[in-house]
C-alpha cells in the first residue's frame, strides 16, 4: 500500500479496525476498498478476515436483499 494512492487517514482507520479485531470495515470510499482488494495477497496476514464493504453492499449482505440496480 506504500506505493498506492491510499491516504494516511484511510490506512489509520483500517489499522484501527485490525487492532480492535473488527469483523467489518465499512467505508464510502470505493477506491480504497478496491486498493485493499487489489493488494489482498500482501495484506491477508495483516487484515485477517475483516470484510470490507461500502454501506449499501453491507446492508444488502446483512439483510439478504437482492436488489437489481
Amino acid at each position: 500500500m506504500e506505493t498506492s494512492n491510499t491516504k494516511d487517514k484511510d490506512a489509520l482507520h483500517l489499522v484501527s479496525a485490525v487492532y480492535n479485531k473488527c469483523d467489518y470495515f465499512i467505508t464510502c470510499d470505493d477506491k480504497f476498498i478496491k486498493t485493499i482488494e487489489k493488494n489482498n495477497d500482501k495484506l491477508k496476514d495483516i487484515i485477517g478476515d475483516i470484510r470490507l464493504y461500502n454501506p449499501i453492499d453491507f446492508l444488502r449482505e446483512e439483510m439478504d436483499i437482492d436488489v437489481i440496480e
